[in-house]
């Protein structure tokens, strides 16, 4: 007699395709927050692999296509791992909660922002000008880079609306014929 489930272990998971992927994008599937899993942009990025914490400090020293900046699963549920060599050739680690990752890449896919790549741009960025809590700096960085693509498009909406609205410029706007009432 089978067991539950066997045909579910039986078959081996694979990793999504490309086209899968950017599927997924298409139809917002990626952008559902969910607490533990990691983003895709972070799981699709150059900057993220599958290595342990020894491995990633080697790789962040020895890799200069990382620019200094490693990111990986933590050993911690529900975070993601960022190794950074720092300006003084020092290795530091940090943690960032994937439920706070998610909660901005919705709306990152949205405005087409690459979430990997503002993490990080942000993480280069926190050690020339170190203030505060790491996560802190890197949440508000995100929702900063959201606000600023915002406020752009809404701009830019403004603009071409102008370019519809009738304006009368005629001489005569105050002499023109009004009806009576």
């Amino acid at each position: 007699m089978k067991k539950k489930f066997e045909w579910l272990q039986s078959e081996k998971w694979q990793e999504p395709t490309p086209e899968q992927i950017a599927a997924a994008h298409k139809s917002g599937l990626s952008s559902i927050p969910t607490g533990a899993e990691i983003p895709w942009d972070i799981l699709n990025h150059p900057h993220y692999k599958e290595v342990d914490s020894v491995e990633a400090e080697k790789l962040v020293q020895e890799k200069p296509e990382l620019h200094g900046v490693l990111l990986r699963k933590a050993s911690v549920v529900g975070q993601t791992a960022v190794t950074v060599l720092t300006p003084q050739m020092k290795v530091v680690k940090y943690l960032l909660a994937n439920q706070e990752l998610n909660l901005r890449a919705s709306a990152c896919n949205y405005y087409k922002i690459n979430l990997a790549d503002t993490v990080v741009e942000l993480t280069q960025a926190y050690h020339l000008q170190s203030q505060g809590k790491y996560a802190d700096f890197i949440f508000a960085g995100i929702d900063e880079t959201i606000q600023q693509i915002k406020n752009k498009i809404q701009k830019d909406n403004e603009e071409r609306a102008a370019a519809y609205f009738l304006v009368n410029d005629s001489p005569d706007f105050e002499n023109e014929w009004k009806p009576e009432i």
